[in-house]
């Protein structure tokens, strides 16, 4: 949540606002990010962007290039999506698109219960549960998730936790991640993740789930 800035004298609020900013830029590199998108950083400001623009009478893009001196990019067919380059001296990529698995397969991961125990799936129905015995299909279309796969959601990011986990499980078990994330046109007509979630929810598991507000951000986006 972006901080609320104080009003102050015009050389120090823009001393504060400068700050403000390079820490929002330095927190991104640390975090490992190559890229900070304006769009991104935008919504990071929030209320303090009106109020950059307003003190500087400078758009974000002018503000990050002429205040900040970031090499700034762009990226899309028009090359109209522009972004803060974190790694100076590199080439600047655009950032690939976290996967969006399918809210049944999805639950294998990220699901808080019995967090002890090894979990099977069906790769055909996604059907999954602890008791090996309650999985129907063919052997070799079932696989067992190991604990260490399963979200931790104790991390900072939660989400992107489970999507680094889930490759490293697909890769350890040699599958492939195309038949089992959303098709663009599903991915459209869907609601959020959150609410997938909570509508396969009985309400005696809602009572035993518990999420932080970041967490629920998360899936609200995803």
């Amino acid at each position: 949540m972006a901080d609320e800035l104080p009003m102050a004298a015009p050389t120090e609020e823009k001393s504060r606002l400068i700050g403000h900013v390079e820490k929002l830029i330095e927190d991104r590199r640390r975090a490992g990010n190559s890229v900070y998108y304006l769009s991104t950083l935008g919504q990071d400001l929030a209320e303090s962007k009106s109020r950059i623009e307003s003190v500087f009478n400078k758009r974000i893009l002018d503000f990050v290039k002429d205040e900040i001196k970031c090499e700034v990019v762009s990226f899309g067919k028009n090359n109209n999506v522009y972004a803060i380059n974190l790694n100076p001296g590199e080439v600047a990529r655009p950032v690939k698109p976290k996967p969006r698995y399918k809210p049944e397969f999805w639950r294998a991961f990220f699901s808080s219960d019995d967090p002890q125990e090894t979990r099977y799936i069906s790769l055909d129905t996604l059907y999954f549960s602890k008791n090996r015995d309650e999985i129907r299909g063919k052997a070799d279309r079932i696989r067992s998730i190991d604990p260490k796969f399963f979200a931790d959601h104790g991390s900072e990011d939660p989400v992107a936790d489970t999507i680094d986990k889930i490759e490293r499980w697909l890769g350890d078990e040699g599958l492939d991640q195309s038949d089992l994330v959303r098709k663009s046109e599903e991915s459209k007509s869907r609601s959020s993740l959150l609410d997938e979630i909570l509508s396969r929810l009985s309400y005696e598991q809602k009572k035993k789930v518990t999420f932080s507000l970041d967490v629920i951000e998360a899936l609200h986006r995803h």
